[in-house]
């Protein structure tokens, strides 16, 4: 074997030996990295990107128009909080969800870091008829007008957001925010 490729060895197994531990063990192979479990992270962004889809039918928006799309992370449990109590946000509710609840969009301005601008957001929500808001990630709204609309997307979802908070808290029964664990 040349240099290299004893190197590549030696490289390859530093990475593999922990996450083989952790595969047997069940331990995180790396604990407190912001991506340690990947298959919670790959979950909350599916939960996300059908979310996302199910909204652009309703909406008549084509294909992947709500993009980026970002799945449930602990770090937007606070904000997620405050949207729901804050008695100016409006949702937009549709349908049920399977019988148990009903699917809920609404209309968030966040910033996803300090250093970033203020960008205007769809909020996913499960509302469960147990009273439960299940957190399925949230959407960016591209500024403009869409193919095949005639005003502005943020305008077009404000004005579907007819739900008052007070009548999630009567009419539907949101009574508490239910965020899936890590």
């Amino acid at each position: 074997m040349t240099s290299l490729h004893i190197l590549l060895f030696i490289i390859l197994h530093r990475l593999l030996i922990p996450l083989v531990r952790s595969a047997s063990t069940n331990l995180d192979p790396y604990p407190g990295a912001p991506a340690a479990n990947i298959h919670f992270h790959v979950i909350q962004q599916s939960k996300a990107e059908s979310a996302a889809s199910i909204a652009e039918r309703i909406l008549s928006l084509p294909p992947g128009y709500l993009r980026p799309v970002y799945g449930y992370e602990e770090i937007q449990r606070q904000a997620l909080l405050h949207h729901i109590q804050v008695p100016d946000s409006r949702f937009a509710v549709f349908g049920r969800n399977s019988g148990e609840g009903w699917f809920v969009a609404s209309p968030w301005v966040i910033r996803r870091s300090e250093q970033e601008p203020w960008t205007r957001c769809l909020a996913f929500l499960a509302v469960m008829r147990s009273g439960e808001a299940i957190p399925l990630g949230y959407a960016t709204v591209r500024e403009g007008v869409p193919p095949g609309h005639t005003e502005d997307l943020w305008t077009t979802v404000r004005r579907a957001a007819l739900t008052t908070q007070q009548d999630m808290l009567t009419t539907f029964g949101l009574r508490t925010l239910v965020t899936p664990a890590v």
